[in-house]
């Protein structure tokens, strides 16, 4: 069961089977496209399992995790159909937090994990949306997400590539 977490929908939580409780967070991307005229309308998007329920070791597989992420995602982007989602992938252990533990495979996991959810939830064809993958200094996975249609499109895929592939190695 998906819980709303604020009354301003940036916060989302659910528990899996395992107990284990995750938080899908939508927050403010201040800096990341100042000068873009969706600017306002342009959302970090996050989730990750809480501290307090986190197990230690791997996460154990979960089908749910992805179904339950994807349709908190179905009912933001219905709610706010403009709104541009910037999806950044840790590079952190998930079991070992911290800098010293930092690796880009981490990311790219993440990366790939998230792009196969994507995949499957566009095939169920309920919501069709866009997904630009990237990376930045070569290590960051990052994925823009927003509702195919979106009157942004056009200029969202300019702003990728002029200020952010363009500049890439």
């Amino acid at each position: 069961m998906i819980s709303e977490e604020s009354e301003d929908d940036s916060e989302f939580s659910f528990i899996t089977a395992q107990g284990i409780k995750y938080l899908v967070y939508f927050k403010e991307a201040d800096g990341y496209v100042p000068f873009a005229s969706f600017a306002e309308d342009a959302k970090m998007f996050g989730f990750g399992p809480t501290k307090e329920t986190r197990p230690t070791g791997k996460l154990p597989k979960d089908a749910q995790v992805g179904i339950a992420i994807f349709e908190i995602l179905y009912y933001y982007i219905s709610k706010y159909p403009n709104r541009i989602l910037l999806f950044v992938c840790s590079d952190e252990s998930i079991w070992y937090p911290g800098a010293e533990n930092k690796h880009p495979r981490y990311a790219k996991w993440r990366s790939n994990t998230f792009s196969e959810w994507f995949e499957n939830w566009q095939q169920t064809g309920v919501m069709p949306a866009e997904k630009i993958d990237y990376n930045l200094y070569g290590e960051l996975h990052c994925s823009c997400l927003f509702r195919s249609g979106n009157p942004y499109e056009v200029e969202v895929r300019q702003v990728i590539e002029q200020t952010i592939l363009s500049k890439q190695p």
